[in-house]
């Protein structure tokens, strides 16, 4: 809660663990984690995560 660089660095690691998987849950799971992105107050970082999710979820 409130460590946004660790959040952001978990949230590239998960996004790759999905680029290397077929799993649907994994998927769903980033899919959930996509809203928490978004916002005014959205950082670069948090921008740059959004956007490998988006990434991820679009392949």
């Amino acid at each position: 809660m409130g460590d946004l660089t660790s959040a952001v660095e978990y949230t590239h690691h998960a996004a790759d663990a999905a680029g290397q998987t077929q799993s649907n849950r994994v998927r769903t799971q980033l899919a959930q984690l996509y809203p928490y992105t978004v916002g005014r107050s959205a950082t670069r970082t948090v921008g740059e995560a959004r956007a490998r999710i988006r990434e991820v979820l679009s392949s």
